[in-house]
């Protein structure tokens, strides 16, 4: 996730990287995961992504999302979907969340890869 600050100093932008693991099995096919990075601490400028895992019976994955730019309020919002197959890993890069406000334009880019393989013995 990259944060991207524009004001009257200028633009700036924030890296974060986060890594997270959910385990969906037959008994427990439901899973959430989010992400919140803050541009600064004690300041309401942060990028957000939820997502909602289920495992299928063919033990594909179909995971959604809803990504945000939040400053004072939600900014922007954005939500899709993918199905990751079975021993298969899929990614998304690029996803950009706009504030369209021309005053306080900033932006959350994030990208995340999944991994959907069986769990070691």
């Amino acid at each position: 996730m990259e944060i991207t600050n524009k004001d009257i100093g200028g633009t700036h932008t924030k890296p974060f990287d986060f890594t997270k693991t959910a385990w969906v099995q037959p008994f427990r096919s439901h899973e959430t995961l989010s992400f919140e990075a803050r541009f600064d601490p004690g300041e309401d400028l942060r990028g957000a992504i939820g997502f909602n895992i289920d495992l299928n019976a063919d033990l594909s994955i179909n995971l959604s999302w809803t990504a945000q730019e939040i400053d004072d309020e939600v900014e922007g919002s954005i939500s899709g979907a993918m199905v990751v197959p079975r021993d298969a890993t899929r990614g998304w890069t690029g996803l950009r969340v706009n504030n369209d406000d021309p005053i306080d334009a900033d932006w959350t880019e994030m990208g995340w890869t999944v991994v959907n393989g069986q769990a070691p013995a």
